[in-house]
Formats: structure tokens, sequence, C-alpha cells
């Protein structure tokens, strides 16, 4: 460093003394050497000063760079003319780095040497140049000579261009732009970051009439849907002969409909129409014949493609992409609903004369409240032990709705509708008397008219009647309790009034009639009374008892000096009461949250306090009160009704969904047989599976309790005895693989090894036993070395050791998981993990980038040894052993040959400059025409006793895109890892296969269908996130597998624009709005005061739109100016708002200015009563819960019978044959669908004996098939399967891109439904979690390298060979446990950090096996389970235990009202996201990926790591 800063001195003081090198403006930058974890400032400071000298050099602010070897690589420089190199290159690598800086046009690059050193160093310059003309032999692009060119040129107007359109004025391609179409095809092929795909030309040369010719064939990449090889015709030159099989190329290419009639690659979408004619759905029943339309990426056709894709682009186009205004299909944009009433409810009004239906509401008690949730300690009332209730009377049958439950004060009821047998035929005064019932239940009783309701028993919704039913015993049926309604009718006006003092006089207490009372004080509150239940008649108490408190002594004396009023019988008992339910919502328990689990009860000492105190209860004098007509067992049942009317008609709703189903293509049975009942509606737990449940728990905390208590007593009475177990007596010695493979087990077992997890799971990662040579008995001939630094590594939050807090981080919500390893503890001021990544300072922040020390590689790959994929000695590779050496041998005498050349030709030429000599260096004239300027001598006046050696660079840089990496050879990878046979390894006996029969099946319960209809937001017990979850996973697998059969021609980037298309939450919206789901969803809570309509209420629809467009928000108007409101015209109602809304004025203030934001009423837009607001992806979610909920019940095919009467293309549908009439639904015969066939091999028959072919290039791949326990049938599958786009030697099959991406769909719907079917019932966000760091690239290349799917992977691309070698080799180190995708590596205080990527060509080689072997097995998914769950079962097992956490959801669940994430950021390079997210008041987390999505997760990563070590989080896990 002192060197470089006393060169760099010296420079400056040139420049200020000699006007000739004034120009110079000289900087210096070396290595850092502060340790970051000693000296956090002076790092930093480092960090910043290099920062600040690279940018004034590349800003040219800096023309003079003295520097280390630090910009060898990793840097981002500019090009340079001028490379003086004073240390001499450490290997080839560190040549080539440092030669390649100098890439600027006639540039040189200088490399300086003492002169003892000189033969050595030229020797070894000799061979670094022989190195670098093989590679460029190997890679250079031979391009023909100019004149070749402009020869072929001449030839272009003579053959006729190809003109599509057969039009002068239509696109047309000729030999001289063939070549470039050519390549701008393979360019738009699928491909990954690695691989650039161009088609290969092979050329060969005849002599026709002693003239040579010359014939060029052209391979298209694998991955390209014309697999033959297109040859040209004979011509005298080679680029000509290209350029005519170009052309010929072109001419295919369009015909295949791979180019447009542009002539340009299939891109955008377009629709066009074609005659062919089939069936469309009209209104849900209707089947017309109508165009099909075509889409696809431009003129790409697809077959049976519903009309509403057309729907779906037209309203795509309505919303300019610069607008405002929300777009469709997005959570953002909310749209009204009015909510649906069930059709057997809807227009079914009993009439006089005309026989009814009675259903008993029967309420049956399943669960008693137990005592430690039963506060009060008050009695439990079974409402089946009292003879009144309630029942539906109604014209119309009602359909059989599934029992289910409420939960009230008395514990877990179940509600179910009972048929009577004997209809209900009425007159006009009992009509009169019932609607008379129903307005006093709902408005004196319950409460629930509000403003704008009214009530009518005439109208057409809603419009069945609630009456009051007795049993006259337990076994009878429910019938019309006359006398009741009589009794109703006549008290229908009681209200509470004043009793004088001599009417009381005479007041005698009659116990019978407060048993089963319900009570009003008369006096108070006489407009709204207040009613109570009598819990319970205090004999013990009268009006001279003491009053609790000090303010008045008896309760006779309360009453007079509070309310003037005389207790006229002072020794009647007192009551003590306790409030009617003002909750009327019983859908859900108040005493168990949603997950069903138990809420903390009271202590003993409130329910003591409760139960015996009187200032705690609340006590009337039963003089003073007048008794309810209503009692209080009938009450109790009369709370319920908002709750279960509300149900019913939700069930009734979900019913008639599945009806609607039927009806149409015969999925179900529209009317079911007598007698037959659905299973109850159940939340996946019951009150009495909690309520035991909870009990276990305390019992299993007091005993362990307890354990500890007498544990802690033995210690303490010295207890020194240890009881010798038989299993320790005469152990034999164990070898050091044995106690290694011991360890390495007991860590897998106990430890997390993986980045997605919890914070419990890191907070337990504290207590895994680690491996103490110690304490462990090692054989006599072993040493562990470093026992005490190793540190294995669960996940990237422990960079250095354990920390006390033991701290933990989670993946990303989609396609993220984590990473886990082993490595050493460095002194260095880098700090490298397992990735060869070193963490390097940039401010205040942290980026880790790769650290590709060939001496780190060494070690590495050193240290690798005994793993279970060791390679066996193959006997014929020892036979060949002697042909091999023998060609080893002649290589190395060639290269030792020119290497010799290349040092005489450095000795002899003008390259060598000695010390003593001038140094002339020629420059090209700004003309650029190649002249040379007259040579410039520079005298090195003070130059040491040096040898200068002077390079001449090229000026363009050379590309490796043309390297060829032979793959490995498919007998040397045999691997004798345990062969798994096909039995059945422990997997689940679930059957992903089973279909059960259609025939007669009833169809999904109305319970599940509610399930798929009801929010998250709904706050009932069920809702549709599971079943979304599982109805996602088999839409995309479904239209996956669909698409793959359909179309085999079709490569993956259409097949995935196209299924893309199909599962956007815009296609799924429409389709549930096209069903008019969104009228029958469940989307906000139940609050019977706020949203529900009673029967026969009704909102005038007039006055409804009136007060929405007015803005004149209900609460604003008088109930008793609505009764008139019925008598007006629509036109009068409107002036009548205007008016009001005028009075009102809530816009101006009186003095005419205008309100302030704060000053405005509260006003939600809409009647909160008749209508609802759902976000449009919520009506996507329904779709995808509702497929979940036939897949459930009625198996696959039944899930896809669904999907197709949705309008989503899974089945072939046959056409319907035949005249008929569209306005008679009656003609309409019903469409039928038929099922999906395997498509045919996918082994080409283009080449000569594909069979032996096959067999050749699969020649060692037994050993893979043993490895993953699967025999392939067809083995063409596997070889597709594991050959990348790259690989243009396999003639036989495509590339593994279509396999992968039905495999990939496959395996998503695979583990989701096992995560479904798991006993634990995972809740919706535990499975969400659980699918997501299941299904992602790094778990799937993780796995891939622990099976050595790699070793059978053909390709050949040098950069992914790179990238999975270096991953392999980490695995390796890791002992393959799973990693996190991305390395995240940061220090102390540092506020950024960066990822680093798994290799996603491993992931997607995986996933394609999988979609082989779902193939050849005939589409079996249970032969794929059987595969692919041996592979992933500890996983599984391991992630379903402990459920792993987005990092984001966790960030924003600890720190919800302050973390906010901001916009991405493109960095320099233009390839990394920087997103930020700043904690108020906390700091600003920074994190970098190659997309937002990467970014963003590892931001929130970095800050929930740095908030944990500062203790800076809101609230702990």
């Amino acid at each position: 460093m002192v060197w470089k800063f006393m060169k760099c001195t010296q420079f400056r003081d040139v420049r200020h003394h000699d006007e000739d090198l004034s120009y110079l403006c000289p900087q210096f930058t070396v290595d850092k050497i502060a340790d970051p974890a000693v000296d956090l400032r002076e790092a930093e400071s480092e960090h910043r000063k290099q920062e600040e000298v690279l940018k004034r050099f590349r800003m040219r602010e800096c023309n003079l760079l003295v520097a280390t070897s630090v910009l060898e690589e990793g840097m981002d420089l500019p090009k340079c003319n001028l490379v003086v190199r004073f240390d001499l290159p450490t290997g080839y690598r560190s040549y080539a780095q440092s030669k390649g800086r100098a890439r600027a046009a006639d540039s040189h690059y200088v490399l300086v040497t003492e002169e003892g050193n000189r033969e050595t160093f030229l020797r070894q310059l000799a061979e670094y140049r022989e190195i670098e003309e093989m590679l460029v032999r190997k890679c250079a692009n031979q391009e023909p000579p100019e004149h070749e060119e402009k020869d072929a040129d001449i030839y272009t107007g003579s053959v006729e261009p190809y003109r599509p359109a057969n039009s002068s004025t239509s696109a047309s391609v000729n030999l001289a732009t063939a070549v470039a179409l050519v390549n701008r095809y393979c360019a738009k092929l699928p491909s990954d970051t690695f691989t650039r795909l161009t088609p290969l030309w092979s050329v060969r040369s005849m002599v026709h009439e002693d003239r040579t010719l010359y014939s060029c064939s052209l391979q298209l990449p694998i991955n390209s849907p014309v697999k033959q090889d297109i040859t040209g015709g004979a011509v005298p030159s080679r680029v000509l002969a290209r350029r005519v099989a170009a052309l010929e190329a072109c001419r295919v290419l369009h015909r295949a409909k791979e180019l447009d009639d542009n002539l340009l690659p299939i891109g955008d979408v377009s629709h066009i129409h074609c005659p062919d004619f089939r069936c469309d759905t009209i209104d849900n029943n209707l089947y017309l014949p109508t165009p099909l339309l075509i889409l696809g990426k431009e003129s790409f056709r697809l077959q049976g493609e519903e009309d509403s894709t057309l729907a779906l682009e037209e309203l795509e186009e309505m919303v300019p992409r610069d607008s405002l205004e929300p777009r469709p299909g997005t959570t953002k944009r909310r749209q009204y609903y009015y909510k649906r009433i069930a059709e057997a409810l809807t227009d079914c009004r009993p009439t006089p004369g005309r026989p009814a239906y009675l259903y008993h509401i029967g309420m049956v008690l399943t669960c008693p409240l137990p005592e430690e949730q039963n506060t009060r300690g008050r009695r439990i009332y079974p409402p089946e032990d009292f003879p009144q209730g309630f029942g539906i009377l109604t014209l119309k049958p009602i359909p059989p709705i599934c029992p289910f439950p409420i939960f009230t004060r008395s514990g877990e009821v179940r509600v179910g509708l009972e048929l009577s047998g004997a209809n209900v035929v009425l007159d006009e005064e009992q009509l009169e008397k019932i609607m008379t019932f129903l307005n006093y239940t709902f408005t004196s009783v319950l409460r629930l008219q509000k403003y704008l309701m009214m009530f009518d028993p005439d109208s057409s919704e809603n419009c069945f009647f609630i009456v009051p039913t007795i049993k006259r015993t337990k076994e009878s049926e429910a019938c019309v309790d006359w006398e009741f309604l009589d009794r109703i009718y006549d008290n229908r006006n009681l209200t509470p009034c004043p009793v004088k003092e001599e009417e009381r006089a005479g007041f005698v207490f009659d116990s019978s009639r407060y048993h089963d009372a319900v009570i009003m004080p008369w006096y108070r509150n006489q407009d709204q009374p207040h009613y109570f239940y009598v819990a319970e008649i205090c004999a013990h108490l009268t009006p001279k008892s003491t009053f609790p408190g000090s303010e008045y002594k008896t309760f006779d004396e309360y009453y007079f000096k509070k309310y003037g009023l005389q207790i006229s019988n002072s020794r009647q008992p007192l009551l003590d009461v306790d409030h009617t339910s003002a909750r009327l919502n019983f859908l859900t328990p108040r005493y168990v949250n949603r997950k069903g689990e138990a809420l903390p009860t009271s202590s003993e000492e409130t329910k003591r306090a409760k139960r015996e105190s009187l200032e705690q209860k609340q006590i009337l004098v039963p003089e003073l009160c007048t008794v309810h007509p209503f009692p209080a067992s009938l009450w109790r049942k009369a709370v319920c009704l908002p709750c279960i009317l509300y149900r019913v008609n939700a069930l009734l709703l979900a019913d008639q969904i599945r009806r609607q189903v039927a009806r149409s293509i015969s999925l179900g049975t529209q009317e079911l047989t007598p007698g037959f009942k659905w299973s109850p509606l159940n939340f996946g737990w019951s009150l009495a599976d909690v309520l035991r449940k909870s009990k276990e728990t305390r019992k299993a905390a007091s005993e362990a309790k307890s354990e500890k208590a007498a544990d802690s007593a033995e210690e303490a009475q010295g207890l020194d005895a240890v009881p010798i177990k038989p299993e320790e007596v005469e152990r034999p010695e164990k070898t050091a693989n044995d106690i290694v493979a011991e360890e390495e087990s007991k860590i897998s077992e106990d430890w997390m090894e993986i980045g997605t997890w919890s914070n419990d799971m890191a907070a337990d990662a504290l207590e895994v036993d680690e491996f103490d040579p110690e304490s462990c008995a090692l054989p006599s001939n072993v040493t562990l070395l470093g026992g005490k630094d190793r540190v294995r590594y669960g996940s990237p939050t422990s960079w250095l050791g354990f920390e006390p807090d033991g701290d933990g981080y989670d993946s990303e919500d989609d396609n993220s998981d984590c990473l886990g390893g082993d490595y050493d503890r460095s002194d260095s001021s880098d700090v490298k993990g397992p990735s060869g990544l070193r963490i390097e300072f940039k401010g205040d922040v942290a980026e880790a980038v790769e650290d590709d020390a060939k001496s780190r590689d060494e070690k590495n790959s050193s240290d690798t040894s005994g793993t279970q994929d060791d390679i066996p000695w193959d006997w014929e590779v020892e036979d060949n052993l002697d042909d091999e050496e023998k060609i080893t041998e002649k290589y190395a005498l060639q290269f030792h040959e020119a290497c010799e050349k290349n040092l005489l030709l450095i000795k002899e030429s003008s390259l060598m400059v000695r010390s003593h000599e001038p140094l002339l260096i020629q420059r090209k004239t700004k003309n650029g025409q190649g002249s040379v300027s007259p040579a410039e001598t520079l005298e090195l006046t003070d130059a040491p006793p040096l040898p200068l050696l002077i390079l001449p660079t090229t000026s363009e840089d050379n590309s490796d895109s043309g390297v060829c990496i032979d793959s490995e050879d498919p007998e040397a990878s045999s691997d004798p890892g345990d062969y798994e046979d096909e039995q059945e390894d422990s997997v689940a006996m679930f059957s992903f296969d089973a279909q059960p029969d259609l025939e007669g099946h009833p169809g999904p319960s109305p319970a599940i269908i509610l399930q798929a209809l009801t929010m998250s937001n709904a706050n009932d017990g069920i809702n549709l996130e599971r079943l979304e979850t599982i109805g996602d996973s088999f839409l995309k697998y479904a239209i996956t597998t669909y698409l793959y059969c359909t179309y085999d021609t079709i490569h993956e980037g259409k097949l995935s624009h196209l299924r893309s298309k199909q599962v956007s939450n815009l296609n799924l919206y429409r389709l549930g709005r096209r069903k008019v789901f969104g009228e029958s969803m469940i989307a906000t809570k139940f609050e019977p005061h706020d949203n529900w309509l009673p029967p026969c209420y009704y909102v005038p629809k007039e006055l409804e739109q009136a007060l929405i467009e007015a803005g004149v928000p209900a609460s604003h108007w008088n109930q008793a100016d609505l009764p008139a409101l019925r008598q007006l015209s629509r036109e009068e109602i409107c002036r009548l708002v205007k008016e009001r809304s005028e009075e009102l004025n809530p816009n101006t203030a009186p003095g005419g200015t205008p309100l302030s934001l704060e000053s405005l009423p509260c006003f939600i837009p809409y009647n909160l009563l008749t209508q609802h607001s759902i976000p449009d992806k919520s009506v996507a979610d329904c779709v995808e819960a509702l497929i979940g909920a036939y897949l459930i019940s009625c198996g696959p095919r039944g899930a896809l019978l669904f999907m197709a009467w949705l309008g989503i293309c899974v089945l072939p549908r046959h056409d319907v044959d035949g005249q008929f009439d569209i306005t008679d639904p009656a003609t309409c015969p019903q469409v039928t669908y038929g099922s999906l066939k395997a498509p045919k091999s996918p082994l080409l028959y283009n080449v000569p004996n594909p069979e032996c072919q096959l067999k050749s290039l699969l020649n060692g791949y037994d050993a893979f098939e043993r490895r993953i326990g699967y025999r392939f049938r067809d083995r063409s599958y596997l070889l597709q399967s594991l050959t990348h786009a790259s690989y243009s030697p396999n003639r036989l099959t495509d590339c593994y891109q279509r396999l992968e991406f039905l495999g990939d769909a496959v395996l998503d719907y695979l583990i989701t439904r096992h995560l479904y079917e798991d006993t634990r019932q995972h809740s919706p966000g535990a499975l969400t979690d659980l699918r997501s760091s299941l299904v992602n690239n790094t778990i799937f290349a993780s796995l891939a390298v622990r099976y050595s799917f790699h070793k059978y992977f053909r390709h050949l691309s040098p950069g992914l060979s790179e990238v999975v070698d270096r991953f392999v080799r980490i695995q390796e180190e890791n002992g393959h446990t799973i990693s996190e995708e991305y390395y995240l590596i940061e220090e102390e205080e540092c506020e950024e950090a960066e990822d680093v990527e798994v290799p996603k060509a491993l992931g997607d080689v995986f996933e394609s096996v999988a979609g082989a072997i779902f193939l050849d097995s005939n589409m079996s998914l249970d032969a794929v389970w059987r595969v692919y769950f041996r592979m992933m079962k500890a996983e599984i097992e391991q992630f379903s235990t402990n459920v792993p956490k987005s990092p984001i959801r966790e960030l924003l669940e600890l720190e919800p009202e302050t973390a906010k994430f901001g916009k991405p950021e493109k960095l320099a390079d233009g390839r990394r996201v920087r997103v930020t997210v700043e904690v108020f008041g906390k700091g600003t987390f920074k994190g970098i990926g190659r997309n937002y999505r990467i970014a963003k997760c590892t931001a929130a990563k970095c800050a929930l790591k740095q908030l944990k070590k500062k203790g800076l989080l809101s609230r702990k896990q």
C-alpha cells in the first residue's frame, strides 16, 4: 500500500514539472485491510474511499490508476488502452483477467519482470499464450472472409424472395436477410440466461463438372418444433450455401406457424377466426355454434378455446395502461353486488287456503359450556328441553341442507330443519296473526328494524314466515303454537308503564311467573325498555336487605331516593337477572379463536367475585317489573333466529350452485332421494375437541411442572446414583465413519437445516447437541481437527456462530427457501461463506460478492470425500486406460512443443523490451484507415533495470459463447446409491388417482360449497383459503396437462403464455362473475343490526338509489318519516331526498365555505343491508375454492367437469349434432366431455435407427433409474427430461422444457394436496407457507444434487456448467442439506444484503423428470408421488412440524404500522434491483436481487436480522 501511494505521488509530481505529462490525473486503490469484525468504522471508510476512486476513474476524472490485484476481477472498470503490471500473474486466470482490462481499441498490455526471473517468467508466458490460443481456436467465431460475403451478395437478386402473402407489398425475406431472420427466431426460443441458442450449420463440399460446389444443412435448436434438418441446394461458395439453407428454413418455419405472415417470430397475442364451428354457452344452459376463436402468440391456433377469451382481451383493452383506474381482476378494484336470496326463499309467501310447508328449527345442545368458561356459574339451558320453538312456514319445499353449529351462552348447539308431516293451511285471521307475530319478534323483541327498512309481507323476495312452534312431547312433531300466537297478538302493544303506588299496594309475589321469564323494569327507559332474563329468585334477599355499597343502606332506600318509589311488599324475594343477549351473531364462539384454540378464561378470583359479590350482580324487584309475554326459553331461541336464518340462506345458495351444475352437466343430483341427509357443517374442530385439548394441555403443563419440582428436590438431596441402561453395556467400538454418520443424523433430525423457518424453530436451535469430540469415544487411530471452530448453519441468520437470541429468518412467500451449510470461521477481513462469497462493505451497507479464489476451490474439493455418491471402479474403463493414457501423453507433448515455439517467438520478436532499450508504441491514425503514425520513443530515465514486455491486444472481447463442454460419461457416472424398489416406502395411503363413482353422486355438500363462498374477512368459522390453495394448484395442474397433451408441438414459452391467460385472476374473476358468484359470496362479518334483512322486510330500491346518488347517509333520516314513502313515486322520493340533502348540506358549512375533510360525515356509498363490496380478486379466489370443493368431494374428474362448466378448457368437448331451437332450453342437449389421452412417445424418427441411438445416449442411465426407484417403460421420456436446450447432439427428442412445464404443475399439485390432507389440518397461512417453501427452485435443485440428477444432465453450456458445478460443490460440502435460494450474508451493522441464486436448471430437471414419470406411467399421479415422496419425505415432515413463514409476512406482522417497502430501483449494472424497507424510527434496510420479489425478500430478512439483534421488534413471537 505504501509503495502504491509513493508511486501515485511520483506521478503527481511529474505532471507538475513536465508540461508534456500535465494531462495525467493519477489515483490509487488497494485491497481492504481493516477487519470489519474489529474495526467497522475503518472498514467502511476504506470502502468509501475505494468507491470514490473507481467512480472518478469511470467518469474520466482520473486517467491513471495505480492499484493492486484487487482490480483483476469483480470491479466494473471502463476500457483501458494501457495496462502495466509490475507484479507478475500468479496463474493463467490472473493473466487473463488483468489482460482483459486492456479492452480499448489499439490497447497494450505491459508486464514488468526482474532480470533474474526472466527465463522462468518467459516460460510461464509461453504457456499462457498457448492456453489462450487453444481457447481462441475453440471459441472463435470463424466468420467467412469479406470477399466471400461480397461475392454472395451478387446472387441476392437471382433468387426470388419468399413472400407468404404472394403480394408485392407484403413482407418478404431474401438471401441477404434470411440468416438474420433465422438467428432472430432462435433467439426467441425459450432459454436460460446461460445459453444463447443458435442454429447449427453444416457445410459439405462436392465436385460437379470440375467445379467445387457447397451444400449447407441447417439444424435448429432442439426445442424448436421443426426437428428435421433443412438442406439447401448446391452453390459455388460456403457463404451462399448458408444463405440458401437459411431461406429454405424461413419457408419451413412459416409453414410450421413459427413465423407469422409478417415473417416475425410468434410473439404477441392476436385473435383470428376460422371457419370451424363448435358449441358455446349462452345463459349457462344454451349452446350455440359459433366461430372458433384462435388465441395465441400471433397466429398460434388454439382449438376449442372459449369465446370468453375474446371478452377477456377486450376487457383488458378497455382500461388504458396509463389509467389511474384499478385494473379488472385486481384487489384494488371493488364492485358492489346485491346480496342474493335463495330461490327456495323467494316467491314463497303463504296465502290463505294453500297448503304450506312447516319446517321446525330443531336445536340440540351438543356440548355444554364447561365450568371454566361459565364465569357467572349460570345454569345451562339445553334448548331441546323446552317445548316451544320456531319454524319456517313457506309455500316452497326447502331442499335438504346440512345441520350446522351455533354457539350460545349454553354451549355448542346443532341446528337443523325438520319438515313437519302435516301441511299448514291458513285462513285470513291466522295469516294476520302470523304477520303480527313476525313483525313483533324482529321489531320489538330483537329490535332489528332500522332506517330504510320497511316491513312488507307482500314482497316477493325473502317472504317466508317465521312462526312459533310447540312440541307436546319430545317425540312428537312440532306444530304451530296458535295459543302463543293469540297471546302475542293480544299483547302486541304491550310496553312497560309506570304502576301507581295504590295499584301496587296489594302486590303478591308468584314465583311461577318468574321461573322462565323475561322482565322489563317499568320505572326507567320506557321508550326502549331493557330486557332481562330471570336467572335466580333470591329468597334470601328482600327490599329490606343491605344494599351493596355505602351510599344506600337497603334496596328500599335505594329505589326511594333514586326513583321516588316506595316498595309496598317488603317481604318479596328479589331477582338476580342477566341482560338478554345484545349479541345476535352466534355463528362462532366467543371463547374459541378461529384456529380452534381455547382462549384464556377468567381467573378464579374473578369468577368468585361475579358469582358471590352483589356488586357484580344485577338485582331487580319483582314489584317494579313487567313480565314480557315471551318466556325466557323462547327468547333464548329467538335471539338465535338472525344467525340461523342467515346460515340457512347461505347454505341454500350453496346448494343452488350444486343444483345448477347438476342441471347443466349432470355432475351431481338435482333432486336428492327422500330421507337423504348431508353431513353436518364443521369448522375442522368441535367445541368438545377444543375443550378436551385445552384440558389435556393444562394437565400436561401441570405434570411437567410437578416433575420439574420433583427433579429439583432430588438434586437438592444430592442423589448421585446413576442408573445404567442396558444398551450402554458392552458396546462395540465405533469407527470414525460410524461416529460422523451418527452425529450427522442427529443434527439432521434435531436441527432445522433450512432458512425457511420460524423464530420458534430458531430458538429451538439453541438446544441442539453439537458434536463434542471430548464426550465421544473415538477410536484410537482417529483425531478430529478444528472441532470447536466448526459450526453447522441452519439458516443465514447465523453467520459466525449461534447468537444468544436464536435469530431465525423465513423465506419468500412464493418461490423461496433457504440455505444452510458448514464453513469455518475466518480471521480475514472478509467473511466467507459456503457459497464462495465474501462480504464487501459499501458505506453503511454490505453486499455479498463471489469469491472464486482458486486456492479455496482446491481446498473445498479436497475436503469432500467418502460421500454416498463416490463412483465405483468401472472395469471397462480400466481396460481402456492404456489408450486414454496414450492420448493424454500425445496432447501433453503437443502442448509442450507449442510452448517451446512460443518461447522462441517471444525471445526473437520485438515483444520483449530490455531495460536499456527504448519503448516504441505504434498507434493507428484517427481516420481508421490502418496507416501507422510515426513511432513515439519513450525515454525511461529513472526506470529500474527491468525488461518490458509489450503484448498488443485485440479491440474486442473474446466471447465464450461457442465453447462445448461434454457432459459426463454415463458409465463413469453410475451411482452406487441404495437402490429403492417400487414398493411403497412409507408413502401416505392417500391416492391422488382415486376417483369416486359419479353415477348417482349427489355432488359436493352445501357445507363445503359454502366454505368456498366465504371470504376470510367474514370472520366466520369457515373460509375459502384452504380450498383456494388446493383449487389453485389443481387448476394449474389441469390446464397444464390439457395444454401439454393437446398441443404437442408448441414450445414451453407459448404454453406458459397460454396457461397464464387461463389461470389469471382476471380470467377467473370474469368466469365467476358470469356465473353470478359475487351475489352468493359471504363478504363481510355477519352483523344483524347493520347488514341483515329479516324475512318480509325490504328497502325500497328507489329510496336506496336516491340516497346513494345524493350521498346522504341513512342515519340522517328519521324513522318516523319512512312509512309515508310507500305512497310516493320514484320522482317524489328523489325530490324528497334532494330537499333533505340540501337541508343537511353536507358539503358546505353554514357560511357557504367548503367543509374540511375532517368535518365531512363518514358515509359508505352503498347499502349494507342489501349490497356488499367485493374485490375482483376475491371473486377469482372463490372460483379457485369452488374448484377445490369439487375436487375434494367429486374427485379429479368431478373437478375437471366443474372447470369445464365454468368455461375453462381442460377436457375435450363433444360437439352437439342436429338442429335445435335456441328459444327452447328443453331442446338444447347438455354438453358432454371426454377424457384426455396421453401424448404419443417423444421419440423422433427423422434420424436413422433411433432406437439404437437412444440406447447409446442412455448408456449407464440404469443407475439413475435405480437411484430414483423408477424404471421407465419408454426411455425416450428419460432422455428428454435430462436434455438441455443447448445439447444439440440429441436428435431423438425435444429438450426438457416442455416436461419441466408439466412436471412443475404436477409436483405443485401433489405437494399441495399432500399438505392439505395432512392430519394436522394446517391453517391457510401455514398451508401457503408450506407450499411456497416446498415448491420452489432451491428445494428442487438441492434434491436434484442429492439424488445425482446433475451427473446425468446433458448440456453444452459453459456458463451453466460453471454455476452447476459450484452449487454441487457447495451441496457436497454441506452434506447435501437443503439450502436456501439466496445466501444472505451480512455483518454487524450492515443494513444491505444481496442474494446469490441457486441455478434454475437443476430445479427444472427435477421437475422435468417428474413430468416424464407422469407421462410414462400413463398420467398416474400416484406413480410420481411414490418416487418423489421418498425423495422429499424428510423435508416435508421437517417443514410440517415447524411451519416456515415468509420473512415479508413476518416483518409486517411484527411491525404492521411502521414497516413500509419502497419502490424498486435498478442498479447501475442494469441486472439487479434494490428494494428498501423502512421501519419508522428504527432504521432503513435494503436488499439486492435479480428481481423485485427476491430483493424485497432479502430486504425483509436484513431488517429482521438487524431489528432482532437490536431488540427493536414491536412484538415477540
